[in-house]
Formats: structure tokens, sequence, C-alpha cells
């Protein structure tokens, strides 16, 4: 994936683009994920059988009985986690935005800030 961005980026400012890379400030996300994603996993398999789970992908099944072991306040935790990516990158799509121009003309810039937002 890398190489593909990379190579796009060659194209585009070959084209006449102004290329910057621009990399949102964020944590490892993997445990964050875990804890939120995994009990709704667990909340979406509870109807099933043990049939029907039987029936399931066992890494589905692994991550819903992983979700369903988690203690509240990790998910709750987890969730004040994922708000907060959010917010990082709302604030990176704000200051950050793609412009494109016909034909094929594109350029990433950053927004100016407007002196009455506050951060």
């Amino acid at each position: 994936m890398a190489a593909a961005v990379a190579q796009a980026a060659k194209v585009f400012a070959a084209l006449g683009a102004k290329v910057e890379e621009a990399i949102p400030a964020l944590p490892d996300s993997y445990e964050a994920f875990a804890r939120h994603w995994f009990p709704g996993a667990a909340n979406a398999l509870r109807a099933f059988t043990p049939a029907q789970r039987k029936l399931m992908d066992p890494g589905l099944i692994e991550i819903a009985e992983a979700g369903a072991a988690l203690p509240l306040l990790d998910y709750l935790a987890a969730v004040k986690e994922r708000e907060a990516m959010g917010v990082t990158m709302n604030l990176f799509h704000r200051d950050w935005i793609c412009c494109s121009r016909r034909p094929c003309r594109s350029r990433l810039r950053r927004r100016p800030r407007s002196p009455r937002r506050r951060h």
C-alpha cells in the first residue's frame, strides 16, 4: 500500500501538483479497537445458537468470546479513546484538504486557521 501511495504521489507531482506528506498524530489503535469492537462482536453473536456458532468462522467466535469477557469499564475507556481518535482525525481533515482543479491538477494544502475557531 505504501509503495502504491508513493507512486501515486510521484505521478501527481509530475503533473504539477504540490504534494506534501501529512500524517495525523494518532496512537497505536489496536488495543482500543479490540476493547471497543470485540464486545460488539459478542453482542452481534449472542442471538445465535451454539449449533449456528459452530458454522461460523472460528476467529470471529474467539473475538466474540474475548469481547464477552471484557469488563464494562475497559469497554467504556475504549469508547473514550475512540472518540479522541475521531476528534484527532476531524481536526486533521479540517486542517489538510485535497484540492483539485481540472484538468488533472491536484494539490494537498494546509487550510488557514480561522481566528474565530477554538482548538
